[in-house]
């Protein structure tokens, strides 16, 4: 489970992560331009996936990047490769910010075509390349939002355990957005923790205790991030 937070951290833009890489291509004016996007924790590993890009495309003309990173976001990198200076890259990570986001590389590698597009056309190139490749992962549903989650422990004597547990669990499967992340027993008896929306902290409370007749007791714990299925 990710790290867990002494405090709610602020609401401040929805954040959306790339489950996979995928790959699209465009041609413009007959130059290619082949978008590779991928999901990245650190700089070292975009920098290992771009010497990988260059690698797979030495004829290619440009590799432009641009990536982001953090929960919230604390890093963004570009990278025009030879273009004409903020042509590509930037419009690259305007892209992807503007679709929220984050981990994220995008390689576009561009096969000229003998054609100038002019500043205003690599531009538009580039970012739209980045912007259909981020259409494509979403449909085939390989884009997830990143969501905060409160961390809850009900504590429970061992005399009560094993109903309450299962009764919980049943409770758990029936409500929208609870997991049960660990399930401990310690010498007092057994601890679960709960992974659940913010706003459905007293619903569970309320249900610990009908399902224990008042016997179990809660603990916030903090909060947390949790990736769920993008809803777009």
């Amino acid at each position: 489970m990710p790290d867990i937070l002494e405090t709610m951290p602020e609401a401040s833009e929805p954040m959306f992560l790339l489950t996979a890489p995928v790959e699209n291509e465009l041609v413009i004016t007959k130059s290619r331009f082949i978008a590779y996007l991928a999901p990245i924790e650190t700089v070292d590993e975009a920098d290992h996936l771009i010497r990988e890009r260059r690698a797979m495309h030495p004829n290619a003309r440009h590799h432009c990047t641009a990536l982001t990173l953090g929960t919230p976001v604390h890093l963004q990198r570009s990278n025009d490769d030879g273009e004409p200076s903020s042509t590509a890259g930037m419009p690259m990570a305007q892209a992807m910010r503007g679709r929220h986001m984050t981990n994220i590389l995008a390689v576009v590698t561009r096969y000229f075509g003998g054609i100038k597009l002019g500043a205003g056309g690599l531009v538009r190139a580039y970012g739209n390349a980045v912007t259909d490749a981020l259409d494509v992962a979403s449909s085939k549903g390989l884009v997830r939002e990143r969501v905060v989650r409160q961390v809850t422990d009900l504590e429970v004597g061992y005399e009560l355990a094993g109903t309450f547990e299962a009764s919980i669990r049943a409770w758990a499967e029936n409500t929208g957005g609870v997991s049960i992340e660990g399930a401990d027993y310690t010498a007092s008896g057994l601890t679960l923790r709960f992974v659940h929306r913010v706003e459905i902290a007293s619903d569970l409370e309320r249900a610990a205790a009908e399902l224990s007749s008042g016997a179990v007791s809660a603990a916030s714990v903090g909060y947390t991030y949790a990736d769920v299925p993008a809803q777009f």
